[in-house]
């Protein structure tokens, strides 16, 4: 799909560059959608539970709260997605830029909370997490402290569209140009006038059958992401290097399923730039919610060329690992509502020659929370997405960016 069609919030969801110089163009999209932003269930604060035990809040609220900031909170209803696309051929070669296009899709009825539809600006958030193949970095690769990248929603009628980020120009942050880098996603929201988060990328379960009001969105069926290669975080105040564009890093990536600590059971992405995995060993899912019947599947996964300690193609069990906030309708819940703590919900797989298939395989998001009428959960924000080895290290997360350059002095090529 051509830039001028691609209209949504981006999201963190992998942005994957041209494989070579023959190779210009945007082979793959990602598209989900959001779900209401809402507030953390602390476990000091959970007083009540699910029916199958998960510890909850009662009486959900959502961060951005007309009950405690009228004037300001807002509430979205309609259909919102994201959808991330490079800009097509023309952001290829040679090209010293990382523009991509960032945008809401049918981003109808945002509405303030006196009911009138919302007319101004919206921002928006993304903090990744990069790890760069740069020679300039002590050891010849660096993780960066989290970059948060700030874009901004122009809204009339209930209506938002995004802009174009150029992710390489002023205002900070600098991003990487000239070197392969991946980034995975560590937070992700649309943020009302007050900045508090209004919708997340999340899955929409079902709805109420007695028609209370917790505001949902029309519609959020789809939840999709590409998974590249996880590195520990490179704390503020840890950097001990800095990157070929002069931002301050910490050398040395150290993967998080490591096979310098455990040799017997950590998994590695194959590479094929560089030293730290970009466009190697890599995966993607996507998850879809049947509101008809109440349930979410797996419609399909692919994680690929992956490999043992020895370097040989990885065969065993691995785990698919989400941690998401679910927000449910439950008798078992004072008041007949609540959200759950935040909640891991895993699926286990076995990887056979380097990596795995997947298809329409039911993920146990519902009867994580409750059993019995499996329509009370009502919706699930996702906040992570880790692919871990049989000793519970993550191997790949998703969301996440990869960004390869064909030629390290010729700019950059920047697909997905």
């Amino acid at each position: 799909m051509r830039a001028r069609r691609a209209v949504a919030i981006a999201a963190g969801l992998t942005l994957l560059s041209c494989l070579a110089a023959t190779v210009g163009r945007a082979e793959h999209q990602n598209l989900g959608q959001f779900v209401t932003a809402m507030a953390p269930c602390l476990p000091a604060s959970a007083t009540t539970a699910t029916s199958t035990g998960v510890p909850a809040c009662p009486a959900p609220v959502r961060l951005s709260d007309c009950g405690t900031d009228p004037s300001g909170a807002l509430g979205f209803f309609g259909r919102l997605r994201y959808l991330i696309s490079a800009l097509g051929r023309k952001l290829t070669l040679g090209r010293a830029s990382t523009d991509v296009s960032i945008r809401m899709r049918g981003a109808a009825d945002v509405r303030q909370c006196n009911g009138i539809d919302f007319g101004g600006t919206l921002g928006g958030v993304l903090v990744v997490r990069i790890t760069a193949d740069d020679p300039a970095c002590a050891g010849g690769g660096c993780t960066l402290p989290d970059v948060t990248i700030p874009h901004t929603l122009a809204c009339a009628g209930g209506h938002c569209e995004g802009h174009t980020l150029a992710l390489d120009g002023p205002p900070p942050p600098r991003l990487p140009l000239a070197v392969p880098w991946t980034g995975v996603v560590t937070a992700f929201s649309v943020l009302d006038p007050v900045g508090r988060p209004v919708a997340s990328p999340g899955i929409l379960v079902g709805r109420p059958t007695g028609g209370e009001g917790i505001p949902l969105p029309k519609d959020a069926s789809k939840w999709v992401a590409r998974f590249v290669h996880a590195f520990a975080p490179c704390a503020p105040g840890s950097e001990d290097t800095v990157t070929g564009d002069g931002v301050a890093a910490c050398a040395d990536p150290r993967p998080r399923s490591d096979c310098a600590t455990d040799p017997l059971h950590a998994v590695r992405p194959a590479p094929s730039v560089g030293n730290f995995g970009g466009g190697g060993g890599r995966g993607k899912l996507d998850l879809v919610a049947r509101s008809k019947r109440s349930e979410v599947e797996i419609r399909h996964a692919r994680f690929r060329r992956l490999l043992d300690c020895d370097g040989d193609p990885y065969t065993g069990g691995l785990t698919l690992a989400a941690v998401v906030r679910a927000t449910l309708a439950d008798p078992a819940c004072a008041g007949g509502f609540c959200t759950a703590v935040d909640t891991e919900v895993r699926v286990p797989v076995v990887a056979e020659s380097g990596g795995f298939k997947l298809s329409r395989v039911p993920f146990p998001l519902v009867g994580t929370f409750r059993t019995g009428d499996s329509g009370s959960v009502l919706m699930a924000e996702i906040l992570r997405f880790d692919l871990r080895d049989a000793s519970d290290n993550v191997v790949l997360s998703g969301p996440g960016y990869l960004v390869r350059c064909d030629r390290p002095s010729g700019g950059s090529c920047f697909g997905n």
